[in-house]
């Protein structure tokens, strides 16, 4: 009985070694097929969808599935089975020559079947409507969700005749995830509007500015970093004086108050009495007229213009000179209103700088001044209330220029001067910034004047369009700015605004 009972044990236990090597040869091959399938076809499936197959085939897999998967393998030749269950665990351990050439002709079989067959699950994961439309025509419903497609596959697969797989529906559906999102509803798409991203990039630029984050230094180094140090230039170089024209024109050697005279009547002047502005250059025409503006008893310059930008400023400025003190009006009103008035008494070292409250287009009420030496007032508005105008304008810093024409009717003459945008300006650039509140001069593209004077070399008016740019609260800003002054020079009861 103790043999009888040996014998049946050994028996099943051989069994069950033919059952676990049917199952492992299954399996390799099942696996070797589906690596040569992605190998030949580029296939879709993930590395993370290979460790699934394999893990849910070789470690997942119960009892009862290997029994089941040994009896799938009825159905499929992948060796001679018959013959090993003949030959027992013997034909397990060794094989013949006859049986190797077998097995490989049947897996090369079980190759080609297998890549046919995942050819079509892949055809029906990526395109489920092929099935709808077989289905329709045979009158056959099937519930389509997620995990249907592959259930479709293999019923597909039993109707052609190949053979039957089971792929985990687990590892379908996340093989077939990313076809189900593709055919998802697009989501919807609002495109902003260009005022709604400039109004963001603008909140992020101020942001980054005043924060010091990597958006506010690229910012400052790409757009706000000033192109023009100003500091750079020294003012003396571009000055020509009254006195080197008078001496190169006609042979005065110092400055005369009474040189227009002398020039008329004095005899070694003969050759001269009878010139005007049309015998001379446009830069030595401005220069005598400003030098006799300062030769006045009295005068008063009234100018109006505008600055447009984001938008437009009115600008009024006017200049006095009573004949014992010198004042300067700037007053700007629009988005950010400003008024400012400098003054000084003739001859003292000191300025007064009144602001300006309940400011009005030309008119404003100035309270207590800060009093400044000239020096300091000078390095920050550019020159001090007694300067005529702010521009250096010479032969220096004239880029191009018309020639001076003369007016029968008015008995004017006039020329345009077209000037250079850095050294004409470095006076009037600093000027700006402090009639117009900024934290840096301005930069300018271009600035030219159309000057007026009479044939006694007085400034009838300045005509002045200048374009260019500026930074408030860590914005720039494009500025056209355009300016007529007039002048009228030893004129009566000049009323001063302080």
């Amino acid at each position: 009985m103790a043999r009888l009972r040996d014998k049946k044990n050994k028996t099943a236990l051989n069994s069950d070694d033919i059952k676990l090597n049917n199952k492992t040869n299954y399996d390799a091959e099942m696996h070797q097929s589906f690596v040569d399938y992605n190998v030949q076809n580029e296939t879709i499936l993930s590395d993370e969808n290979h460790q699934n197959i394999d893990n849910e085939i070789n470690l997942n897999s119960s009892e009862d599935d290997l029994l089941e998967n040994s009896q799938t393998i009825n159905a499929i030749p992948l060796s001679n089975k018959g013959e090993k269950k003949k030959n027992g665990g013997k034909n397990s351990k060794k094989k013949n020559t006859s049986e190797k050439s077998n097995a490989s002709e049947n897996e090369e079989e079980q190759n080609a079947l297998t890549n046919e067959d995942y050819k079509k699950i892949e055809e029906l994961m990526q395109n489920p409507g092929l099935y709808e439309k077989s289905s329709q025509q045979s009158s056959e419903t099937i519930e389509e969700d997620d995990s249907s497609v592959v259930d479709v596959a293999l019923q597909e697969l039993s109707k052609d005749g190949n053979k039957n797989f089971r792929l985990s529906k687990k590892t379908a559906k996340r093989h077939d995830s990313s076809n189900i999102k593709k055919s998802a509803k697009p989501k919807k798409v609002v495109k902003k509007s260009f005022k709604q991203r400039m109004k963001t990039l603008g909140v992020l630029i101020v942001l980054g500015v005043f924060t010091g984050s990597g958006l506010g230094v690229w910012y400052f180094n790409s757009v706000l970093r000033p192109n023009v140090n100003y500091d750079d230039y020294i003012i003396s170089d571009y000055v020509v004086t009254a006195n080197e024209v008078l001496e190169s024109t006609f042979g005065i050697s110092t400055n005369q108050e009474n040189w227009l005279e002398d020039i008329r009547t004095a005899p070694q002047y003969e050759q001269y009495k009878d010139y005007t502005p049309l015998n001379l250059s446009p830069a030595q025409n401005f220069i005598l007229a400003e030098y006799n503006a300062t030769l006045a008893n009295t005068f008063h310059a009234v100018g109006n213009g505008k600055v447009e930008t984001i938008a437009t400023q009115s600008v009024y400025s006017e200049k006095n000179y009573d004949g014992n003190r010198y004042t300067f009006e700037s007053i700007s009103k629009g988005l950010m209103p400003i008024a400012i008035c400098s003054a000084m008494n003739k001859g003292a070292n000191t300025v007064e700088l009144y602001s300006g409250s309940d400011i009005q287009p030309d008119d404003a009420v100035w309270g207590e001044p800060e009093v400044y030496s000239d020096d300091e007032y000078t390095e920050l508005a550019g020159s001090t209330p007694d300067a005529i105008q702010p521009y250096i304008i010479s032969d220096k810093t004239i880029l191009s220029q018309t020639e001076v024409i003369y007016d029968e009717e008015t008995g004017y003459y006039s020329f345009t001067v077209e000037l250079d945008p850095v050294t004409s300006v470095l006076r009037y650039a600093r000027q700006v910034q402090q009639t117009s509140g900024l934290s840096r001069p301005p930069e300018f593209d271009s600035v030219t004047q159309t000057i007026t004077i009479d044939g006694d070399w007085n400034i009838i008016s300045l005509d002045i369009r200048e374009t260019y740019s500026v930074v408030v609260m860590g914005v720039p800003a494009d500025c056209v700015g355009t300016l007529t002054t007039y002048y009228y020079f030893n004129v009566d009861d000049v009323v001063l605004p302080v």
